[in-house]
Formats: structure tokens, C-alpha cells, sequence
């Protein structure tokens, strides 16, 4: 069977986008303090030395059910509301959201992840030992400018499943209340908030994304890099490292060779001219204090 790998969601001629007022509201929310993005040594040489972030396909990331919680949210939603409906016509009109999530498989969303923590257990076992790891910090201000010329979207993950439900009501009654939405427009807004959607499990993580488009598989910005069993797409997000202060600090994780580590990364920090200010003082490296041994 032949899979649709660039397929694009029909919409009607000029529909308005269907909004969730809580989702937007949660959106504006803005974060001060830096962001802290968790790596390998790979990773980190490539961000620094490519002034990008590689944002993965959200079906490709190490958790992809995460995308399935708002499709879930939106069938137990459904249920009552279609078992119950006020008029055979909401009931018709309800009941063709049911197959939204048969074709989400292969939508072009690309996800990029921070966490609120700069040195966090949890992460620091998520990457690799003797291959070396890393957190960077990132300063959002730089993040939001980026997003803003991208139409990338940075905001906090939402973890209470109240929140995530309400967002999900909303949008299910914008659809009601305009007869020129379709079904695909709601495929479309679950896709876009269902990305910032996480378990309540991962709160500490305090997890930040930074969320593109819908795109085309076509599209200049993405290209494919090689995962740990298969080949995985990516999108690139830009990064300003001509703008002072877009890194805030890197964190060197646990690690056999804890100062040869930092001073390496000191270096390579100073040879691609990455600064926090202006007058080029290199963003401070520190090393994790946190006694993880598993090398």
C-alpha cells in the first residue's frame, strides 16, 4: 500500500482557523529565564557549528504516543456529546470528527524540546555515557524572534489533563458554532495543540517545544538525518549566534573527564565566536553537580 508521506490537509476555501482561547492564552505566557536544551556531543557540535536546531518529525520523537493524548482527549470528548446531542443535525454534523487520527500518522509537524531545568537527573539518563552531554541554555527572547520569522510556536507542554480537555472542548464548540469549518480544520488545530500536550507523569521536566507548522515533506527546511533503527526527518529551526546572549550557559553532563569536557567546550564556544555580550565574554560552561556515575 502506497503511504501519502506529504499529505495535505484539505481545508475549505478560506476558513477562519479554528482558535482555543485557553490554548492562545497559555501560549502568550512568556518565559524570561533561559531554556535548556539536552544533548549529545554530536548534538551539541552541530548546534553550535550549523547555527540550528534540528526539530524531529513529532511521530519520530522517543515518545510518539505523546501526539495520540489529544486525539484520545477528543474521541472520550466526542462520545457523550454525539450519545446526547440536542439535534439529529449537531449529531451529524459531531459524528464525522470520530475518524480524526486515522490519517494523523503522516502530518508534517516538527518539534524541537527544552527543559525548564538546567541539570535534571531524568535527562541527564536520557543521553549517552561516555559519548558525552550536554545541556544548553538558551535565552527565549532570541527563541521568540526566530519562532516569530519561522511560524514555529514556543510555549510551555500542558500537562493537566483538565486543561488539555478544556482546550479540546473549545475547540470542538468553535467548530459547532461555524458552519464553515470542516472536519479537517479540527484535524488541523488538534494537530497543533495536541504537540504541546504531555503526560502529568513528566512535570518535572518542565518541558518547553517549540512547535513548526503544518508543512510539506517537500519543504527547503526539512532534510533526514540517521536515527538509532531508521532514517529520521527533521526540520531546521535558525539560530542568531550573531545576536549576543542567544546562549545563556552550558552545562556539562556527568562524564569521566569532567574538566578537559569543560574547557573543550569553552573552546569551541570561543572558536565559533558565541558570545554573551558584545564585547564577546564566552557564556559561562559549568559541569553538573549531580553524582551520576553509569560509564
Amino acid at each position: 500500500m502506497a503511504i501519502d508521506l506529504g499529505r495535505k490537509i484539505p481545508v475549505s476555501q478560506s476558513p477562519p482557523r479554528i482558535r482555543s482561547s485557553h490554548f492562545e492564552d497559555h501560549l502568550k505566557k512568556q518565559r524570561s529565564d533561559p531554556l535548556f536544551h539536552y544533548t549529545d556531543q554530536a548534538g551539541a557540535i552541530g548546534i553550535i557549528e550549523s547555527s540550528e536546531l534540528w526539530a524531529t518529525k513529532v511521530q519520530y520523537m522517543n515518545d510518539a504516543k505523546e501526539f495520540q493524548l489529544a486525539i484520545d482527549l477528543l474521541q472520550t470528548h466526542l462520545e457523550p456529546r454525539i450519545a446526547f446531542a440536542s439535534s439529529a443535525a449537531v449529531k451529524d454534523r459531531l459524528t464525522p470528527l470520530q475518524q480524526i487520527g486515522f490519517g494523523i500518522a503522516h502530518i508534517n509537524i516538527f518539534v524541537a524540546c527544552f527543559c525548564g531545568v538546567q541539570d535534571l537527573l531524568s535527562q541527564w539518563r536520557a543521553y549517552g555515557g561516555k559519548a558525552g552531554r550536554y545541556s544548553i541554555g538558551f535565552h527565549p527572547s532570541h527563541l521568540y524572534a526566530s519562532a516569530y520569522q519561522t511560524q514555529f510556536r514556543l510555549g510551555a507542554c500542558i500537562y493537566d489533563e483538565a486543561e488539555q480537555s478544556l482546550i479540546v472542548k473549545e475547540i470542538v464548540d468553535h467548530y459547532l458554532n461555524d458552519d464553515q469549518l470542516l472536519p479537517a480544520d479540527v484535524e488541523r488545530a488538534i494537530c497543533e495543540v495536541g504537540a504541546f500536550f504531555k503526560d502529568e507523569s513528566f512535570r518535572e521536566e518542565q518541558e518547553w517545544r517549540l512547535v513548526s507548522p503544518i508543512m510539506e515533506i517537500t519543504d527547503a527546511t526539512v532534510a533526514f538525518r540517521p536515527g538509532p533503527s531508521m532514517v529520521t526527518p527533521y526540520a531546521r529551526f535558525p539560530l542568531n549566534f550573531e545576536s549576543p546572549g542567544l546562549i545563556s550557559d552550558v552545562c556539562v553532563g556527568p562524564c569521566p573527564h569532567e574538566r578537559l569536557s569543560q574547557t573543550s567546550v569553552t573552546m569551541l564556544l570561543m572558536n565559533k565566536r558565541i558570545s554573551l555580550t558584545r564585547n564577546y565574554k564566552v557564556p559561562p560552561v559549568t559541569n553538573s553537580k549531580i553524582p551520576f556515575r553509569d560509564w
